[in-house]
Order: C-alpha cells, then structure tokens, then sequence
C-alpha cells in the first residue's frame, strides 16, 4: 500500500514515567477508500540522520477518509530525559499491514 494513503500530523513525544522510552502522540488520517479493523505502523524516530529508536502502533477501527488519535511506546532506550526529546529531528510513521 502506498505510503500517501495515509497522513499524520500534531506529532508530539513526551518521557515516560520508567525514563526508558519515549511516547509520541499525534492523529493520523485515512486517506484511502479502505475500511480498516486493525492497522499496523511502524514508527521511526530520527536524531538526524541516526535512528534514535523505533516501535509498534496498531490502531484499531480505522475507517475509510477517518482519522484518529494514537500514543505510541518506543520502548528500550537509554536514559531519555528532555534534551534527548529535543533533539529528535524527525518521525516517520511507515504502514506495515491491515485487515
């Protein structure tokens, strides 16, 4: 599925309270004619050009030209306090499977 058919914006990432991970909350649109029960997105999160960590989103009941808001949990990182967070350059949300 092409990438297009799906758009996301107000990205925000915040620390968690285990001070391991990272949240990054937001809404994602879908722009496609396809009703979906459970979508699957792989979440990427950049300092430059460097991947700084990446996790798992599912949303479910994502309906066609719908959007929703989503938390996810990149889990497994260092210590992450705030100048890690500031410091993140970019976050692609890439779709992986739905059904």
């Amino acid at each position: 599925m092409n990438q297009a058919n799906f758009s996301y914006y107000n990205i925000n990432f915040s620390k968690g309270s285990m001070g391991n991970e990272i949240y990054v909350n937001g809404e994602i649109k879908n722009n496609s004619t396809i009703n979906y029960s459970m979508v699957v997105f792989k979440v990427i999160l950049y300092i430059q050009s460097k991947v700084a960590g990446s996790g798992t989103l599912k949303i479910a009941g994502l309906q066609a030209k719908g959007g929703k808001n989503f938390e996810a949990v990149i889990e497994g990182l260092h210590t992450v306090d705030d100048r890690l967070i500031s410091k993140i350059s970019r976050c692609d949300i890439l779709f992986e499977n739905g059904y």
